[in-house]
């Protein structure tokens, strides 16, 4: 647990097969209760990724400093960025959570939810587009690059050839 700007104690989450620059710290320094790293460069990755193709990207759209939609069918061209994995949660931020999470469980356990087959296969940006359908804001920390997933053996490959260790420790 880290301490934010005002000193209240922060949750980072990590949520990727990925590696991140120093970059990622960004989100611990962010004020809202629950925030999101976005790579807004994340195109820029997906040129050598013929493995994982990018409409499977994990997008997201905002305005004025809020994230408005997360989705994988979000057009290239409307995304402000991927969500990276990272998201940082104050202690009301996590309360918000875990309280979406449980009513979304109690209404879907064993049933579809979203565009998963059941809730228990959901991902984490399912509910997140829940909590924001439902009012609550979340904060997006822009990180241009700085980040790279690592799904499938390519990627690992690419990770070693385009990533230096100082790279890791800017």
């Amino acid at each position: 647990m880290r301490r934010g700007r005002n000193g209240r104690a922060v949750r980072l989450l990590l949520l990727r097969h990925a590696v991140y620059t120093g970059r990622g710290g960004a989100a611990a320094r962010e004020p809202a209760d629950i925030s999101l790293l976005v790579d807004t460069d994340w195109k820029a990755r997906y040129t050598h990724r013929t493995h994982h193709p990018a409409d499977d990207a994990e997008k997201v759209t905002a305005r004025n400093g809020r994230i408005t939609r997360i989705h994988r069918n979000i057009e290239a061209a409307l995304a402000h960025g991927e969500f990276t994995g990272m998201a940082k949660f104050s202690a009301a931020g996590a309360a918000l959570l875990r309280e979406h999470y449980h009513r979304c469980r109690a209404l879907h356990a064993g049933q579809p939810f979203r565009e998963a087959a059941a809730f228990e296969k959901a991902y984490l940006i399912h509910l997140f587009q829940e909590m924001i359908e439902q009012g609550v804001p979340l904060a997006h920390v822009d990180a241009p690059g700085g980040y790279m997933e690592i799904d499938t053996q390519q990627d690992y490959e690419l990770a070693q050839r385009l990533w230096r260790i100082d790279k890791l420790t800017d």
